[in-house]
């Protein structure tokens, strides 16, 4: 396979900085789509997580709130996080556990158990791959309907680990984010 790192034409904000309350200005907002036997929406909405708030592979609806909307920071050296709009600026994504048993919540950054930095990879097949910062093959991809991981070679390219990023435009959509 012939991959690229995505920091090419990804456009990162700027982390928020410990304690913050509020987004930098300027920060872009996307919404993020994994392939599922279908295109499925990241969506920390409580009908979209487990009683945990584990994220779970059922949104096939696109949706246009604080819940959807995804902030990137980092670059290809130190990896990159992902804030999520609604979760606000203290927590951030990350994934505990392995293979088919990890799962997927906001954080704190930080938090004890969890990896918060990921590599993202443009793949020949036009789609990005997320895994792991800093693993060979430790990709994020849907397992029993949740996202979860696949520790192999094959995730690069399958179809269950593919993400889309999408941009978001404030001014055509109704929810809007205080800075």
């Amino acid at each position: 396979y012939s991959v690229e790192p995505y920091e090419k034409t990804l456009q990162t904000s700027t982390a928020p900085a410990a304690g913050a309350t509020a987004w930098a200005d300027g920060t872009t907002w996307y919404k993020m789509v994994i392939n599922s036997v279908g295109w499925r929406y990241l969506d920390t909405s409580a009908s979209y997580c487990d009683g945990n708030g584990n994220l779970k592979m059922s949104n096939t609806a696109e949706a246009n709130n604080l819940n959807s909307y995804w902030a990137i920071t980092g670059n290809d050296t130190n990896g990159y996080k992902f804030y999520n709009a609604a979760a606000g600026p203290s927590k951030v994504l990350g994934i505990t556990g392995s293979e088919d048993g990890a799962r997927m919540t906001m954080v704190a950054e930080g938090a004890s158990g969890y990896t918060t930095s990921f590599d993202i990879t443009l793949h020949t097949d036009g789609y990005l791959y997320i895994k792991k910062h800093g693993t060979v093959n430790n990709y994020i991809n849907c397992r029993d309907g949740y996202v979860a991981l696949w520790n192999t070679t094959d995730a690069l390219g399958n179809s269950g680990s593919a993400f889309q990023i999408l941009a978001v435009d404030l001014n055509k959509n109704a929810s809007t984010i205080k800075t």
